[in-house]
């Protein structure tokens, strides 16, 4: 999950899992002959679904939501309400319910739907009802489509029905010829001429994923909600008052999915309703899958799906809609936030914070064994196998703190004047000539320490912090220069001091 996953049917697999834990409807979007409903029919075999189908292509709305049919016995002197027939699907989901069988509502071809279909099935796909009865908890909502350019100019989608959905756009490419040409492969190297079994290797796919879903308790995932939720309302406030990306009192939505000529991918639209999916999605999709599932490319797509776009005015009093692509603005945030997330999660970041903190709390600057200790606990931290996941697990004011100390250290303890005439300008003793070496190798050393924790690939700091490291290491650099020239001066002025100093290290 960390960036793209192997194969097509996998892609899918994760958005249906994400699916069944948060609850919210998939619509799987992709040219024709890609493959779609045989990965949906995959997963419910796998998962131990009974596949209950709807095609929209030859469904009418009574189909859908049943029929309302005259009693025999009512007659004009004793008036009786029509009485609701349930439609055959529903009740073939009723009956697998009570045979202790879950179902996967199947909505085929709901893109080729006529319109009044697609209005049957809003009050199923977001209220769950048929009638006044409710589908099972259990029954899990899947829908699959083709794009509009794939079909006659007669069909379109329908803004309130795509709403409801997290869309997730498939594209297949070279890497997925095997899950589409695999029906001999194998033979040849078995000597029993057995082909291989895809099934058990899907099979396989969906146990690690089951196998990593993290089981929280309800307060933490109470908090990662609260963490995800705020995360989606800072951003979608930003676009709204800073960027005016998003105008979420616009009604004019007819031709938003009017698909353009150079876009790969139908987006989701931002609104109350698909904010809310996306704080579900988000929440289910961390869980299943961790903070590389929210930095991986299947999730990029799922936030695409469910609010890709935002819709803003343009200008003037009659200026038309505008769609503005806004899903990296939220995937971005998103990431961010699953990295303060695995702080949350993690019982041992705290102690080593509040190290920190408590070391350098109220410092102008450092004793030699607040350097040892600092630089000490730094290094247990990178290699702490419990924090191998955690990004920027000493925050930038932090460091931005430490540095200072380390310039101020520098500054008084390291600072010995040379003249023009190129000898030392003022008298200093031999220890604390001395002193001032041994105390400039400590914060050598504890700068390039934390230099290393900052250069960790998967501590992701970012240009700020690397900056800051920069600069202070040319600092200490000057220091280490003038030290080491001193230290030739020695040589010449008082050969036997000089051959008691220790090496000056060299900031690399």
């Amino acid at each position: 999950m960390a960036s793209k996953t192997s194969n097509l049917n996998v892609d899918i697999f994760c958005a249906l899992k994400a699916s069944e834990v948060s609850g919210i409807p998939v619509l799987l979007l992709g040219n024709p002959g890609i493959g779609k409903t045989v990965s949906v029919y995959h997963f419910a075999k796998i998962r131990g679904y009974e596949t209950v189908l709807l095609r929209g292509n030859s469904s009418t709305p009574e189909e859908i939501m049943g029929y309302d049919t005259a009693p025999h016995e009512v007659t004009y002197e004793k008036p009786m309400a029509a009485l609701h027939l349930r439609p055959s699907w529903f009740e073939e989901i009723l009956r697998n319910h009570e045979a202790g069988k879950r179902s996967l509502l199947f909505l085929d071809e709901i893109t080729t739907a006529h319109e009044f279909v697609q209005a049957a099935l809003l009050h199923l796909i977001f209220e769950r009802k048929v009638g006044r009865e409710s589908l099972p908890e259990d029954t899990l909502i899947v829908s699959a489509g083709n794009y509009s350019g794939n079909l006659s100019n007669t069909m379109a989608l329908m803004p309130p029905v795509m709403n409801r959905f997290m869309i997730y756009n498939i594209t297949a490419d070279h890497n997925d010829l095997d899950i589409f040409l695999n029906k001999y492969e194998g033979a040849i190297a078995n000597p029993d001429g057995k082909c291989k079994d895809y099934m058990k290797d899907l099979e396989k796919a969906l146990e690690r994923m089951d196998a990593q879903e993290s089981k929280v308790s309800e307060s933490l995932r109470n908090k990662i909600g609260e963490y995800i939720e705020r995360s989606i309302k800072d951003t979608t406030r930003m676009l709204i008052t800073t960027t005016k990306e998003i105008d979420l009192t616009i009604t004019d939505l007819k031709d938003i999915y009017q698909d353009a000529d150079d876009e790969a991918k139908l987006c989701g639209f931002v609104s109350f309703r698909t904010l809310n999916y996306l704080r579900d999605i988000s929440v289910a999709w961390y869980l299943c899958f961790g903070k590389q599932g929210i930095a991986s490319k299947n999730f990029r797509n799922a936030v695409d799906g469910l609010c890709g776009i935002g819709i803003s005015r343009g200008k003037g009093s009659s200026g038309e809609n505008k769609t503005n692509h806004v899903g990296k603005n939220y995937y971005d945030a998103l990431v961010q936030t699953a990295n303060e997330i695995e702080k949350l999660k993690n019982d041992k970041l705290p102690e080593y914070v509040k190290f920190f903190s408590d070391t350098i709390a109220g410092k102008t600057i450092l004793e030699v064994a607040e350097i040892n200790a600092l630089q000490n606990k730094v290094k247990e931290l990178m290699n702490d196998k419990d924090l191998k996941n955690i990004d920027k697990p000493v925050d930038h004011s932090m460091i931005a703190t430490m540095f200072d100390l380390i310039k101020a250290t520098a500054s008084k303890y390291c600072g010995i004047r040379v003249s023009t005439t190129g000898t030392i300008a003022t008298k200093y003793s031999d220890t604390e000539i001395m002193n001032a070496i041994t105390r400039y190798n400590q914060i050598e050393g504890f700068t390039e320490t934390l230099g290393n924790l900052i250069s960790e690939e998967e501590r992701h700091y970012d240009t700020a912090t690397s900056n800051l490291f920069s600069e202070v290491r040319d600092n200490i650099s000057n220091v280490g220069f003038k030290l080491r020239a001193i230290k030739k001066m020695l040589s010449h002025e008082n050969p036997s001091l000089a051959s008691m100093l220790p090496e000056i290290a060299n900031m690399k």
